[in-house]
């Protein structure tokens, strides 16, 4: 090519000057009222507390400024469109034109986060004196330092002047179209150059063509109207004119492309500045769709419409017009962008029930595709659910983030645990629709040269499409004018893959039509990075796991009330607390990756919920002696242990085994001893100075010896040579690792609190020092060991280790008080255990994970999800690992961790000091994994019988299945009122039939896709119901009256 790199430079330097000047101004606005204020105001406030001049410095941390005026249509407005550039300097900007929200401004510097809007079209056709009222709500900013280590301060002292800004000047100006034109003109066929290979024809005629422009343009014109200049411009455009009309050949890659911005619900903002995030995204893209009749904008998270409706009414009308036009598109199905890993089963599926109604309810719209593109992982039990609830495909983007491995598809059909499939694609966004982007998207071509990369379609032979939604994203912001250009002329061009606008619903019908032979990926999609996301800020973590139990008990309780006569719990009050959970699920709240007004916010809500649940459920704070009803809210019999706090420690069960205890908060409780019949009650009594029985079973001579175990309780508290009487053999190797705490110094390279790092494992080490031990209890129930360490700098354990006389799970009662800074805390097991795998439950159902490092995949995954259980077993013998709130488990040989606290400094600088309780369990059992010996027991560990006032409902169950493998995950009111949904399982991965036995029949019994709408009816018969399963299939009965 004869055209140099210097030429090239200079053309590009021609489309920066040039671009400069595509805006003309026509009148400067001076003079504003001012209102200042840190509320959310959702329309222009009327008041005002002073006039000012421009320049004029503004903002406070958290401030919002509204700056206010009017201007008069004159003779030089006339007949032309008018657009309005103020430069606020703000974090992020809303214009409102005569009361109507019209888009965002934001400052040149977060153009990589939310793109640069510095032009926003106001009007035209207006009349001469015609009045136009303007405001820009002008938001100053808030502390953030960063996501990084090292990222700015590691503290939050935050000067105020970082927040002053000064408004420099507001002007109402004219685009010069042909400037305008002949700039995306020149800046597409200069990107065909730039990105096409060197032996490419192609590159070779347009270079030819750019050359000739060169001679014609100058690199620094003085007068953009002068006749001399335009009519060059005019030239250079005729010049490059055949080069643009050249299409594509039939066989060209295509490009759907659509107008998009991610929009974290919060992350490095709250939850209540999304909401404003919002409103300036979506109504700058009903700005474009004025002026860009070709424009189409996909919106994914349902709650950020229902904010809008709520809080901007005016610009949820204009959404529900362009709905209906086809034009905006509220695909994505998910009430918020949830996590995958750490989301229970039954949440997830309300994320797409709540969602799926809302967009039914208010545009008469039906989904078809998960829209998940940056959470940090994804369950195998995803494909279930998605096609359950009535969606065909998948998309995310997160995959091509993975540290090690190159995921090897990019469209492909996932398989979940079941068997269920759906279409996933890997689909871009956060980005152009130019030729470098469609080229190295598609066609893997970087500055002309073929990298292979990650981004790019993988498998020619499979598919030639690829879906792009363009536009920036994270805050908000979405698609530029610049962008709608560029779009239009690479809709069809030679050289370029073709990009047409089409949904997202167009482009996946389209690519499973025309791609026959998609692969095949079955289990989970791992993230190999951001492991810590499944540890960091525990309280969120623990308050989820409590809340979607308590969720479960409401709706149960609900059931029981409708179907006595009661009238239930109010739906609008079920629908809130399940707002709550749903909403906190989001993938950087759950994950504890925000900031700390957002983690701060979320513990409130968490604890407000649970009160409220504690409260409709009727469950006493602490008992006093009298009579209650025992609730079993799981369908299958139980004989186990739980505690209550009560008023004193003189207090016993009448008829039952029990005994006081003192906890690690120092709070009286009374472990009891009660089997009661699955989803039934009993009536039990507690009573006053009842008379205790003093033998044990347990002995503490040279060696502790339980009912079950035998080990050594050493002076400094450790246990050691454990062994299982029942198995006759070690639980530990010899002298080897049991609950041994481990912590070391955890500063990821990047992404401090999402991120643990590979080389991680070789800082932790045992350093918890011994400050002392007590038998706290050794009675007839159980035997508590408690021991109090301190570990790291200054931070402290105490843990109650306990042994129960008639169940052979061991439970670790920890109470953390944690104070460090960049630290990571485990507890290992070194177990006398030997398999390849570890099964690890995930939503209905688990999954089987390496425990070696054969191949870099195995290696790569070296911490992962878990929900109420992990076990690794031989044929005969295996050991399970039950907890109420610990998500992250690591399994080296037969070496387990279990990851308990990480205090990542950003973008939260607090990590996560403070206070933590935990529990978790460790539970030996014959042969392998299944429902009695694992499952139902980690059930039993998160559900608790539950203590309720006497007669609250009847003793009876309300219903019985054969088949302790299949388990009724959830019991709720049916969202049409007509009866009662059960949501089933299969556990163990094997295909079953079972009997299930209801207690009065309905009227008709009806199995359900997970959104309730009714497939068919099921036949009722003496014996009940007969129900087939595959192997870990999910089915959602209801039970009309």
């Amino acid at each position: 090519m004869l055209l140099t790199q210097k030429t090239l430079q200079k053309i590009e330097r021609i489309v920066s000057t040039y671009e400069e000047k595509i805006f003309n101004p026509l009148s400067e606005i001076k003079s504003f009222e001012l209102f200042e204020c840190q509320e959310h105001l959702r329309s222009v406030p009327d008041q005002s507390s002073e006039n000012i001049a421009l320049p004029h410095q503004w903002g406070s941390v958290w401030n919002n400024s509204w700056f206010k005026t009017e201007f008069t249509i004159s003779k030089d407005h006339i007949g032309k469109k008018l657009y309005l550039q103020p430069k606020t300097e703000g974090r992020e900007t809303m214009l409102w034109v005569n009361n109507e929200a019209k888009g965002i401004i934001s400052k040149e510097l977060e153009v990589g986060a939310r793109g640069y809007h510095h032009t926003l079209f106001i009007g035209d056709n207006y009349s001469e004196g015609k009045n136009i009222a303007l405001a820009l709500e002008c938001y100053a900013g808030h502390p953030c330092i960063g996501c990084h280590p090292g990222d700015e301060r590691e503290s939050t002292t935050f000067t105020k002047e970082e927040y002053i800004h000064t408004f420099q000047s507001c002007f109402i100006v004219e685009r010069d179209e042909l400037i305008k034109d002949f700039v995306f003109d020149l800046k597409t066929l200069l990107q065909i150059v730039q990105h096409l290979p060197e032996e490419s024809f192609r590159k070779g005629t347009v270079a030819a063509c750019l050359e000739k422009v060169f001679l014609l343009i100058s690199q620094s014109p003085v007068d953009t109207q002068s006749k001399q200049l335009r009519n060059s411009l005019k030239v250079a455009r005729s010049v490059m004119a055949p080069e643009l009309e050249k299409k594509n050949s039939p066989s060209a890659p295509i490009a759907g492309i659509i107008g998009h911005s991610h929009m974290d619900t919060a992350w490095l903002w709250t939850t209540q500045e999304t909401q404003r995030k919002c409103a300036r995204t979506f109504s700058n893209a009903l700005n474009l769709m004025e002026q860009y009749p070709e424009y189409m904008f996909l919106q994914s998270s349902v709650l950020h419409l229902e904010d809008i409706k709520t809080n901007y009414p005016n610009i949820f009308k204009q959404i529900k017009q362009r709905v209906a036009e086809g034009r905006w598109e509220p695909n994505g199905a998910s009430y918020v962008e949830a996590d995958g890993n750490i989301t229970g089963g039954e949440a997830q599926i309300r994320q797409f029930t709540r969602g799926m109604k809302f967009l039914k309810d208010e545009f008469d719209y039906t989904p078809d595709s998960y829209w998940l593109p940056d959470t940090f992982g994804y369950n195998a039990a995803l494909p279930q659910i998605i096609k359950g609830c009535g969606l065909k495909y998948f998309l995310t983007t997160k995959l091509s983030w993975n540290e090690s491995n190159t995921f090897p598809y990019d469209s492909f059909k996932w398989q979940g645990i079941d068997g269920s499939e759906v279409v996933a694609h890997f689909n871009e966004t956060h980005c152009w629709p130019d030729p470098q982007t469609l080229l190295s998207r598609l066609n893997g071509l970087e500055e002309g040269k073929y990298t292979g990369n990650k981004f790019s379609i993988r498998h020619k032979d499979v598919t030639d499409k690829r879906y792009i939604a363009y536009g920036f994203g994270d805050g908000g912001g979405g698609p530029m004018y610049e962008m709608l250009e560029m779009a239009r002329r690479c809709e069809d061009l030679e050289g370029v893959p073709k990009a047409q606008h089409m949904t997202l619903s167009q482009f996946m019908d389209n690519m499973v039509e025309t791609s026959p032979q998609l692969p095949e990926h079955r289990g989970e999609l791992y993230l190999e990075l951001h492991r810590g996301t499944l540890t960091h800020q525990h309280k969120i973590k623990r308050y989820n796991r409590k809340l979607e139990v308590a969720m479960r008990l409401l709706e149960y309780l609900d059931v029981q009330s409708k179907l006595s006569g009661g009238d239930g719990i109010a739906k609008e009050t079920l629908d809130a607390l399940w707002k709550t959970l749903l909403v906190n699920q989001f993938h950087d709240i759950l994950p504890g990756t925000s900031i700390p007004e957002v983690h701060d916010l979320a513990i409130e809500q968490y604890e407000q919920a649970m009160e409220a649940c504690r409260e409709l459920a009727e469950i006493p704070q602490s008992y006093g002696s009298g009579e209650y009803s025992l609730l079993n809210t799981l369908n299958w019999n139980r004989n186990d242990y739980f505690s209550i706090a009560v008023d004193s420690t003189k207090l016993s069960m009448k008829n039952l085994a029990s005994e006081p205890y003192n906890d690690l908060y120092g709070t009286d409780h009374l472990l009891i001893k009660s089997d009661v019949d699955g989803l039934s009650t009993r009536n039990i009594e507690i009573v006053k100075n009842s008379k205790i029985e003093n033998s044990s079973p347990f002995s503490i001579k040279e060696k502790v010896s339980t009912p079950y175990y035998e080990f050594k309780l050493t002076p400094d508290g450790e246990i050691k040579d454990l062994i299982s009487l029942k198995h006759q053999r070690r639980l530990t190797k010899e002298s080897q690792a049991f609950n041994e705490f481990l912590i070391g110094e955890d500063i990821p390279a990047l992404w401090d609190s999402w991120d643990i790092d590979f080389d991680q494992q070789v800082k932790m080490q045992v350093s918890a020092q011994h400050i002392k031990t007590k038998i706290v209890n050794q009675g007839q129930l159980h035997l508590r060991i408690r021991s109090k360490y301190s570990i790291g700098n200054a931070s402290h354990i105490q843990q109650d280790i306990v042994f129960y006389a008639e169940s052979a799970r061991i439970d670790f009662e920890t109470l953390v008080d944690w104070n460090e800074d960049h630290k990571l805390l485990q507890t290992s097991f070194d177990l006398d255990v030997f398999s390849n795998s570890i099964k690890c439950e995930i939503p209905f159902g688990y999954i089987e994970r390496p425990t070696h490092n054969n191949s870099m995949v195995d290696r790569a995954c070296f911490e992962f999800s878990q929900h109420k259980y992990s076990d690794i077993s031989e044929t005969r013998f295996g050991v399970a690992f039950l907890n109420d709130g610990k998500y992250a488990i690591d399994a080296n040989g037969s070496r387990v961790k279990l990851s308990l606290l990480k205090s990542g400094g950003h973008p939260d600088p607090r990590g996560d000091k403070g206070q933590h309780f935990m529990v978790y369990s460790l539970l030996p059992h014959d042969g392998q994994l299944s429902s009695e010996e694992v499952i139902c027991p980690a059930y039993e560990l998160n559900h608790p019988p539950v203590l309720l006032p006497a007669n609250q409902m009847t003793n009876d169950s309300l219903c019985e299945v054969s088949e302790s493998n299949i388990i009724i995950e959830s019991i709720k009111w049916a969202d049409d009122n007509s009866g009662y949904v059960l949501r089933l399982y299969e556990a163990e991965g094997t295909a079953s039939q079972c009997q299930l036995k209801l207690s009065s029949a309905g009227s008709a019994i009806h199995e359900c896709n997970m959104l309730e709408e009714e497939l068919n009816e099921l036949e009722q018969t003496e014996k009940g119901i007969t129900l087939h399963f595959r192997a870990f299939e999910i089915k959602t009965l209801k039970v009309s009256l």
